[in-house]
C-alpha cells in the first residue's frame, strides 16, 4: 500500500476531488460523508463561520480555551490544518448535505494517530451520526491507512465523552495531572506541570481496543 501523504491530499483545489469517506450507520446504511478540509474548501466562509461557532460552543473541551473569531479560524485552517504533514480534519456532512460537525486525526504517523477535534455542532435527523462519523474515521484509519493504534485524550470529568469513546472501543489508560493558567482572554490547562493552579480532574489517555497497546493497558488496569 502506498504511503498516505496528508500534505498532497490537502493540496487539492477542486471540490470534486476532495477526499471523502462514507459515514455508515450501525445498520450498514450510508447516512453521510466525511469531507477532508483541504485547499478547495478551507477558505469557504460558511465552513469558517460554522467551525468558529462550534469551537466557541464547546470551548470547555479544549486544553486552551478562548473566544474564537472567524479570522482566527481561517488562519488556523490555512496555516496549521492544510499544510500540516501529521494532521487531517474532516467535515461531517449528513445525507441531506447538512454540515453538522468535524472530526480528525492529529499526530498522524504511519502506525498511529490521535483522534482529535471531535465536535457535533448541529442536530441531524440521522440518529447517532456523530458516533457513526467517528466510527467510520476509525475504520478508515485502521483499514486504509494501516494504523496499528489510535488514541485520544479527554478531560477525566467529561463522563459523556468518555462514555461515547468507550462504546466506540477505546479503553482507559493513564490519567495525567492538570494545572491551569488563567488570563483575561484565555484559560490554558497544562499537563504534568508545576506552573498554574492545580485542578481536581486529570487528562485521561484512551487507546482503541483494537490495538495491541490497548490490550496491554487493559491487562494492567
Amino acid at each position: 500500500m502506498a504511503k498516505f501523504d496528508p500534505v498532497f491530499v490537502k493540496a487539492n483545489e477542486d471540490r470534486q476531488h476532495s477526499l471523502m469517506i462514507p459515514i455508515v450507520s450501525d445498520g450498514g446504511h450510508v447516512i453521510g460523508r466525511l469531507c477532508c478540509l483541504d485547499q478547495a474548501n478551507a477558505s469557504d466562509p460558511t465552513t469558517i463561520a460554522a467551525l468558529t461557532a462550534w469551537r466557541n460552543a464547546n470551548k470547555e473541551a479544549f486544553l486552551t480555551q478562548f473566544e474564537a473569531t472567524e479570522a482566527r479560524t481561517a488562519n488556523w485552517l490555512a496555516k496549521v490544518v492544510v499544510p500540516s504533514g501529521d494532521r487531517i480534519l474532516f467535515l461531517i456532512i449528513d445525507a441531506d448535505d447538512k454540515l453538522i460537525g468535524n472530526v480528525g486525526f492529529a499526530n498522524l504517523t504511519e502506525e498511529s494517530a490521535e483522534l482529535d477535534n471531535v465536535l457535533r455542532g448541529e442536530v441531524s435527523r440521522y440518529p447517532r451520526i456523530a458516533a457513526a462519523a467517528v466510527q467510520s474515521l476509525l475504520a478508515w484509519g485502521f483499514a486504509d491507512l494501516g494504523l496499528k493504534s489510535i488514541h485520544l485524550n479527554v478531560f477525566a470529568n467529561n463522563d459523556k465523552a468518555i462514555g461515547l469513546y468507550t462504546a466506540l472501543g477505546f479503553l482507559p489508560g493513564e490519567e495525567r495531572r492538570l494545572s491551569v493558567l488563567r488570563s483575561e482572554d484565555e484559560i490554558r490547562y497544562l499537563i504534568e506541570s508545576d506552573a498554574g493552579e492545580p485542578v481536581e480532574f486529570g487528562y485521561l489517555y484512551m487507546i482503541h481496543g483494537r490495538s495491541e497497546g490497548a490490550q496491554n493497558t487493559q491487562k494492567s488496569l
